[in-house]
Parts: structure tokens; C-alpha cells; sequence
């Protein structure tokens, strides 16, 4: 009997102590669904900002075939021309156009096609890097 009442202060200390590490296993284990939770938020916020990305896009887009027309519409003299029909690659921040190549492009998410006659009649200049 005397054995026992040795053993009980330390059975009872051991079982505080599984009790603890259960409850930091099962805390951890919340824990870690809470950040799958949350990764799960940011991936359909980041689907979202693309989407929101590409009908803004869109939709400038269509603002600047609009703005094309009405300059297609203006007086041939009004309008600068260039000759070339080569293909040029401008930026919606932009003021220049550039050779596909050009390194001021490598950190463009959004890069358009033009003729070198639109990206000038759009008012963008010819790149001092590249010169196109």
C-alpha cells in the first residue's frame, strides 16, 4: 500500500502531463486547419484580383479601340503617321513602344501588340533602349 501512495504523485504527474501534450496536439491540429483555412481565402481572393484584372483589362481595352476610332475619324493631317506596319509592343503605364525583346517589357504583366503607325498615333514614343 505505502508503494502506491509513492506511485500516485507521479502516475498523477505523468497524467498532467499527457493531458498537456494532448491539448497541444489537438491545439497544433487547429492550428494548422486554420492556415489551410486561410490559404483557402487568399487563393479564391487572388482568383478574384485576376478576374477583377482581366475585365479591367477589358475593358480599357475597349476604351482604347474607342479612342482608335475616333482618331481613325480625324483629318489624315491632325494625325501622325509612320510608315512602318511593323509590330510593336506597348504598356497600359507606358509612353513608349518597344522591340518584343526590349528588357523594359520583362517585368509587364500586360503587354499589347500594335503597328508602330497605332502606337504612334496613340502617342507613344519609340524606345531609347531598344529604338524600334
Amino acid at each position: 500500500m505505502k508503494r502506491w501512495r509513492k506511485a500516485i504523485p507521479v502516475i498523477a504527474v505523468l497524467l498532467i502531463f499527457l493531458i498537456g501534450f494532448a491539448e497541444l496536439q489537438y491545439t497544433q491540429s487547429r492550428q494548422w486547419e486554420r492556415l489551410d483555412e486561410i490559404q483557402d481565402q487568399l487563393r479564391a481572393m487572388q482568383d478574384q484580383m485576376d478576374s477583377i484584372d482581366r475585365a479591367d483589362s477589358r475593358a480599357l481595352h475597349k476604351q482604347l479601340d474607342e479612342i482608335q476610332a475616333q482618331i481613325d475619324s480625324m483629318a489624315p493631317d491632325s494625325v501622325p503617321t509612320v510608315s512602318s506596319g511593323e509590330i510593336v509592343y506597348v504598356t497600359p503605364s507606358g509612353g513608349s513602344y518597344h522591340k518584343k525583346n526590349c528588357s523594359f517589357l520583362a517585368n509587364s504583366k500586360t503587354v499589347w501588340e500594335r503597328t508602330e503607325a497605332e502606337a504612334v498615333s496613340q502617342g507613344y514614343t519609340a524606345c531609347s533602349r531598344c529604338q524600334p
